[in-house]
């Protein structure tokens, strides 16, 4: 597997200026999305694969230079290639990792984490698996398909097809009988182990394999997560949805779903989503440009200016 067509791929050359960029003048959408925001006590900020790519980070599904236009996920992202060729898959998750380590989060990063001083409950759900929201300073993050920075057990889905597994409660894995785990590491965290480059590790109490914790195909989001996704979303006063083209269900259904219960939702992308008409208002710029701007002004209006 050719590594470096990945990192190209992933970390791409990004204009400063376009971050630096500031309207000269405040867009009536930005002025509406401000006056939305301004008297809001709950928001919810729905970001997608746009707010990375501002940090130089390559988005999946683009149609051009997407990394699945390079890569076939079946042979990295999929349950079956890591019991297939798990150092392979393993190897991937690690050079993606270290292309997100060394990129920046980007002004809109920092302008979702100022939201969350300027308002009594600001959070993020998020799409991104980078860990920039958090480098960023936001607090309140729910990361929708998981942290390339975590592992957590593996799970065949041919075992739970079978019969019913034993799962682990440290590493969240299936795997062997109880009898063969270690209860010297009943207490152990798993969650930030690091990809070793000649062996797959493994839990420290039961022994099974471990794999990053993010969402592959073939795989669901984590019920718990999405459940609690939609309940921020339908019960927040306003839901920006921010660099997220919404072609994937169930992600995508999220703003809908929002929408028709009353929240005022504003989207902030160059490309609009196929919904938008549901909206309360479109920004259609990059975040890195105007989630800046629309704190600036949020500011200004909560200081009577």
């Amino acid at each position: 597997m050719n590594l470096n067509k990945l990192r190209s791929l992933f970390k791409r050359d990004t204009d400063p200026s376009a971050h630096s960029a500031n309207p000269s003048a405040m867009s009536p959408e930005l002025l509406e999305a401000a006056a939305l925001l301004r008297d809001a006590e709950k928001i919810a900020v729905l970001t997608g694969a746009g707010v990375s790519a501002e940090s130089g980070i390559a988005t999946f599904r683009s149609k051009v230079n997407g990394v699945w236009t390079a890569f076939d996920p079946a042979e990295v992202a999929t349950p079956a290639a890591f019991k297939r060729k798990p150092l392979k898959v393993l190897g991937w998750h690690q050079s993606m990792r270290d292309i997100c380590e060394n990129a920046a989060p980007n002004p809109g990063h920092y302008a979702i984490a100022a939201l969350q001083k300027l308002f009594p409950e600001v959070i993020v759900l998020t799409q991104n698996i980078d860990g920039l929201h958090q480098r960023a300073g936001s607090k309140f993050v729910l990361e929708l398909h998981g942290d390339l920075f975590r592992m957590k057990g593996f799970c065949d889905p041919e075992l739970h097809a079978q019969e019913r597994p034993v799962h682990c409660p440290v590493c969240k894995g299936c795997t062997r009988p109880r009898e063969q785990w270690n209860p010297e590491f009943r207490e152990a965290i798993v969650e930030f182990t690091a990809i070793p480059s000649d062996a797959v590790p493994c839990c420290p109490h039961c022994g099974g394999p471990l794999r990053p914790d993010v969402v592959w195909f073939d795989e669901p989001l984590d019920p718990y997560v999405l459940d609690a996704a939609w309940n921020i979303a339908d019960g927040c006063d306003v839901l920006l949805v921010v660099g997220a083209s919404l072609q994937v269900q169930p992600v995508a259904g999220i703003p809908w779903r929002a929408a028709y219960k009353g929240v005022k939702v504003i989207e902030i992308n160059p490309e609009p989503a196929e919904a938008t008409g549901f909206w309360a208002t479109r920004v259609g710029l990059p975040g890195a440009v105007a989630l800046p701007a629309l704190v600036e002004q949020v500011c200004k209006m909560k200081a009577g200016g």
